[in-house]
C-alpha cells in the first residue's frame, strides 16, 4: 500500500488524497485538517490540551495547544491551498477537454462534408462510366455490322 501511495509508478504524479499521511480519499466536507492525525499523541482528538502526559507545569499545556493550534493553523492553510491548486487543476483540464471536444465535433463536421462530396462525386463517376460502358458496346456494335457488311460485300 506504501508503494501505491509513494511517489513514482505513473509520471510521478499523485493524488493529493493518496499521498502518504493523508487518510483516505480526500477530506472535502468533513470539517478537519487531513493533517490532524500527525500533531494527535494517540489519545483523545478532541481534547488536545490533555493529551501530553499530565505535566506539572501548567504553562506547557498552553504552550503545546497554541503550538498545535499554530500547526494546526498551518496545515489547514496548506490544505487549502492544496484545494485550491487542484481546484484551477481541474478547471484547466475540463477546459482543455471541452476544447478538445469543440475540436473533435468540428472534425467530424468537416469530414462529413468530405464524405458528403465524395459520395456524390463517386455517383458520378459511376454514372459516367456507366454511359461510356454503353457508348463503347454501341460503337463496337458498329464495328461489328461494318466488318459483317464489309465481308458481305467483298463475297459476290
Amino acid at each position: 500500500a506504501a508503494a501505491a501511495g509513494g511517489r513514482g509508478g505513473r509520471g510521478g504524479r499523485v493524488h493529493p488524497a493518496a499521498a502518504p499521511g493523508r487518510g483516505g480519499r480526500g477530506g472535502r466536507g468533513k470539517g478537519k485538517p487531513l493533517a490532524e492525525p500527525e500533531f494527535s499523541s494517540g489519545s483523545d482528538q478532541g481534547d488536545l490540551g490533555s493529551s501530553d502526559g499530565g505535566g506539572s507545569s501548567g504553562a506547557e499545556p498552553g504552550k503545546s495547544r497554541k503550538k498545535q493550534q499554530v500547526s494546526m493553523d498551518d496545515a489547514e492553510r496548506r490544505h487549502q491551498a492544496l484545494q485550491e491548486k487542484n481546484r484551477r487543476a481541474q478547471r484547466r483540464f475540463r477546459e482543455r477537454q471541452k476544447t478538445k471536444l469543440t475540436d473533435l465535433h468540428t472534425q467530424i463536421d468537416e469530414l462529413t462534408g468530405k464524405v458528403s462530396t465524395l459520395q456524390s462525386e463517386n455517383q458520378a463517376l459511376h454514372s459516367r462510366t456507366s454511359i461510356l460502358e454503353k457508348v463503347l458496346d454501341m460503337r463496337n456494335e458498329q464495328i461489328q455490322v461494318m466488318q459483317e457488311t464489309k465481308e458481305a460485300s467483298s463475297y459476290p
